[in-house]
């Protein structure tokens, strides 16, 4: 079986590839910034949790309450780091609509928040 491309076919799945690269990488550009400060928040965490005993308590009581709250406690949880954070993001880098962020930011915590109860 011989398969063949015309070259408008070729240039077309070219200038595809080539505007897909280019938004992947506008992407990682836009996003690097905050998953670089998350990944440092999340090392800093660790640290202090094994390093500083005042840290190490309120990380156990916080899992003491998660124990108690059950559900509730993901829901908050998972909307403010899931929902609420990222949308402070968004609106620092002006990538919502003024006229959209309180309904965006509502929508996004109650959205994660749902989502982290059904699994």
């Amino acid at each position: 079986m011989h398969l063949t491309i015309s070259p408008a076919s070729f240039l077309l799945i070219k200038n595809n590839i080539n505007t897909t690269l280019k938004e992947i990488k506008n992407v990682f550009i836009k996003n690097i910034k905050p998953a670089i400060l998350i990944l440092s928040l999340e090392i800093l965490i660790v640290l202090s949790y094994y390093n500083i005993p005042l840290i190490t308590s309120v990380l156990l009581s916080l899992s003491k309450i998660k124990l108690q709250l059950s559900y509730f406690y993901s829901f908050v949880a998972t909307g403010l780091f899931m929902g609420i954070i990222p949308w402070i993001v968004a609106i620092i880098q002006k990538s919502i609509k003024q006229e959209s962020i309180k309904s965006i930011g509502i929508y996004m915590f109650i959205a994660y928040g749902i989502v982290v109860c059904s699994i």
